[in-house]
């Protein structure tokens, strides 16, 4: 009985260890890649907007309905930002993720810049 408690109790240690450093590793990379982005707020709202409106409609292509749109927001100023709309899955298939737009935070604010100046 004993011998199975130190097992387990390693196994967690182990766990906690890997999470850890896990974290830490994310943190760091945070530190040095993860310059804010101005405005996002603004640039997701703005991408909202934009693309809300293909929900529950179908798509072009595929005939089939478009569940969901969501946005995927960069972690630094240098990546892009990404919308995707989810596609119904067939009768034996699973869901679909379809990138609709992908745009450098630059060109977004550029747009964003010409939408406030009209």
């Amino acid at each position: 009985m004993g011998e199975a408690f130190a097992k387990g109790l390693g196994m967690a240690l182990l766990v906690a260890i890997f999470g850890i450093v896990a974290f830490i590793y994310r943190w760091i990379n945070y530190k040095i890649n993860g310059a804010e982005i101005n405005r996002s707020d603004e640039k997701y709202k703005f991408l909202e907007q934009r693309f809300k409106n293909l929900e529950g409609t179908n798509d072009e292509k595929t005939g089939r309905e478009i569940k969901e749109i969501w946005i995927e927001t960069p972690i630094n100023p240098k990546k892009n930002w990404k919308v995707y709309k989810t596609l119904k899955g067939k009768l034996f298939s699973s869901d679909e993720d379809i990138v609709i737009c992908n745009m450098s935070d630059k060109s977004l604010e550029l747009n964003l810049d010409k939408l406030t100046n009209e």
